[in-house]
């Protein structure tokens, strides 16, 4: 696969290379996927998702734990990329950065995990932030190979539309809300065109605590007038009865 329209994205050739140290670590075979709007952008040019210009500065991946890999050092690795360690001193968070560039490390908030600031991980040498429903994305990886891209690790569509749904209506600012609504959307309609990823949207769902299945069908609602596509997911995974 290939693709015009990625090349041409800001700083894609160092996201490039960021995904060439991944594959070069070994971290694609041992839990690290991207995810993300760059995530999105990787649907979009690769898997038939409906394309909109969409400009972000930011690369979030994320990493199954307890790592069980070979010892590698992350930070140093972005360090001799040119990156820059930062730490939120507010909230205890690292992340890294190249001009206007950052990359974030995540990872699934188990319990209460209210604090979002990251215990580092020795054997990975970064302090992954912790966030919820990670587990969706991490549990449900799909590998890309591409002339332009490499070889990449993402969530399966059906996982990141979950994922996205849950977390669409719990935003605070109203530019990401209607931004991951509208990524969404986008994914449903691509969704809705393989039977196979409906199914794989009913297998997820049916694995979900039934307090996720209710914010999914309660977040849907929230978007209604602009998530046509997303609700006849919905109900064609058996998530909400068909009137």
């Amino acid at each position: 696969m290939s693709s015009q329209e990625i090349k041409t994205e800001d700083y894609f050739p160092v996201v490039q290379e960021l995904f060439q140290t991944m594959a070069d670590a070994g971290l694609w075979d041992e839990g690290m996927t991207l995810v993300g709007s760059w995530c999105f952008k990787v649907y979009q040019n690769y898997c038939g998702v409906e394309f909109f210009p969409e400009r972000t500065l930011d690369v979030d991946f994320a990493m199954r734990l307890p790592y069980r890999g070979k010892k590698v050092n992350l930070g140093d690795m972005l360090k001799s990329l040119g990156f820059e360690e930062v730490i939120n001193h507010a909230d205890g968070t690292v992340f890294y950065r190249s001009g206007e560039l950052s990359v974030e490390f995540l990872k699934d908030r188990v319990g209460d995990g209210r604090a979002r600031g990251g215990v580092y991980e020795a054997d990975i040498g970064i302090a992954p932030v912790a966030v919820p429903y990670m587990r969706v994305l991490l549990t449900n990886p799909m590998e890309i190979k591409a002339r332009d891209l490499g070889r990449v690790v993402v969530p399966s569509m059906a996982a990141f539309f979950l994922h996205k749904l849950l977390v669409a209506s719990e935003r605070r600012k109203e530019d990401k809300r209607v931004k991951d609504y509208r990524q969404v959307e986008a994914i449903a309609k691509a969704i809705l065109a393989d039977p196979a990823m409906v199914e794989d949207v009913q297998r997820i769902a049916g694995g979900l605590h039934k307090k996720w299945v209710k914010k999914l069908v309660t977040s849907a609602m929230k978007g209604e007038a602009i998530l046509d596509a997303t609700g006849a997911v919905l109900r064609r995974a058996g998530i909400v009865e068909t009137a």
